[in-house]
């Protein structure tokens, strides 16, 4: 452990520059408000227990992390402290710009440690998760190119906007853990599910690179998460170095493109039964057996459908009745393959 007083103090980007000349990049990590412990308040000198800002950054220099940095911040002091992008601003310029507070002295701690599994996960989640769009990019490769670029990782809870309708859209995002849902909210307060997004899914990559970078429906966490965020510089520039990540994309795209078909398919269907009917055929066909998992209750089926839950549920309870289908809640067996096929040509 090295221990400094500093009587002259200076934004640690500026102080690397000053004596190597090199240039530094900082990556946020995480940011949250926490209740200080006894550590942080002898620190701080404030009474256990008082709301705290936590800022956690990765420095780079010359594309390669060299620390990983804590910083800790009274929330009363610098309210809204959190809502600002330290990847793009300097924390210490802040402090004197925007909040007018001239910090006299400091103590700076360097500390050498092993890093734990927290530290190294954070580091390294997205060796850890698997990401079509860098399929077939080895570990190597890929640990290069993410410190060439600029990204930043978001925990979010669940039901937590991660984005509204109409909000724009600055980045492309990738779900490196837990599930985030598409969904068209109407003013009645009603929605529809559009699409579920799980671990290594993208959202935002069309509208990025489109006329108007406006998201078109509210993105949502639907589970505890983790998100990536690379803005369309960042994302270009990876592209540009490494190609096959702009051809993994253009898959994506592609496949995109097909569940897109499917959607308006359905939406053409005018009854329930035709809704059900193309759902359940689509399933058999991924699936390949009468015997179908559906991984989505039947509120998210519904919406999926876009059709009131009790809605569906009757006409899941007529079509069992006629013996077409059998269910027990999410399993399915499909009984009369031709019958269901021939509701979707009934009026």
């Amino acid at each position: 452990t090295v221990n400094n007083d500093l009587t002259k103090l200076e934004g640690f980007s500026y102080m690397v520059k000053r004596s190597s000349g090199k240039e530094t990049i900082s990556r946020e990590i995480e940011k949250k408000v926490i209740e200080a412990d006894s550590i942080l308040a002898e620190k701080l000198r404030i009474p256990i227990g008082t709301p705290v800002n936590e800022i956690a950054r990765c420095r780079i220099v010359d594309k390669e992390p060299i620390a990983y940095e804590f910083s800790f911040t009274k929330e009363k002091d610098f309210p809204g402290l959190l809502e600002i992008d330290f990847s793009e601003n300097s924390l210490f310029d802040t402090m004197t710009g925007k909040y007018n507070r001239f910090i006299v002295m400091a103590k700076q701690t360097l500390e050498i440690i092993y890093s734990d599994k927290e530290v190294s996960r954070i580091l390294q989640i997205p060796r850890k998760t698997a990401l079509f769009l860098f399929k077939d990019i080895s570990e190597d490769r890929f640990s290069y190119l993410m410190q060439t670029v600029n990204y930043k990782v978001d925990r979010v809870k669940k039901d937590h906007v991660i984005a509204h309708e109409d909000d724009d859209c600055t980045s492309i995002g990738i779900v490196l853990e837990g599930k985030v849902e598409v969904k068209k909210i109407y003013p009645s307060g009603k929605s529809i599910t559009i699409s579920q997004l799980g671990q290594g899914k993208l959202f935002g990559e069309v509208i990025l690179f489109s006329n108007k970078n406006k998201y078109p429906a509210t993105i949502v966490a639907s589970d505890k998460s983790t998100i990536l965020f690379m803005t369309k510089a960042s994302f270009s520039e990876i592209c540009h170095i490494e190609t096959s990540i702009m051809v993994n994309l253009l898959s994506i795209l592609s496949k995109k493109i097909l569940v897109l078909n499917n959607q308006l398919k359905n939406l053409s269907y005018e009854s329930i039964r035709q809704k059900i009917s193309n759902y359940l055929i689509q399933e058999y066909q991924i699936q390949k057996t009468d015997y179908l998992t559906l991984t989505v209750s039947r509120q998210k089926m519904a919406e999926a459908l876009g059709v009131p839950r009790p809605s569906l549920s009757r006409e899941l309870a007529n079509m069992k009745a006629e013996n077409i289908l059998d269910y027990h809640k999410n399993t399915f067996k499909i009984i009369d393959l031709i019958a269901l096929e021939n509701s979707l040509y009934q009026d």
